[in-house]
């Protein structure tokens, strides 16, 4: 998870990560791991090189969509709940 938010964010992560508390972090790490537009933009290109099904790419898309859903939800009560 903090990987993927380092890559997309870059240097505010790596500053955030000194001065946030560790639920601060873990709810930035969440917020950052929602990787809808990514999943439709290597869907996109697998179905039309004919290399991914259609019903595979609606799952990953699906997941997609629920990651953005819950994440920043669960994001929240990571921080209030000081876990």
């Amino acid at each position: 998870m903090a990987s993927g938010a380092v890559g997309e964010l870059g240097p505010i992560v790596l500053i955030a990560l000194r001065e946030l508390s560790v639920p601060d972090r873990r709810a930035l790490a969440l917020n950052a791991s929602t990787g809808l537009p990514l999943i439709v933009a290597v869907t996109t290109l697998g179905i039309a090189a004919g290399e991914m099904r259609t019903s595979t790419a609606a799952g990953l898309v699906g997941a997609g969509m629920m990651s953005v859903l819950v994440y920043p939800g669960l994001a929240g009560m990571v921080r209030r709940a000081r876990l």
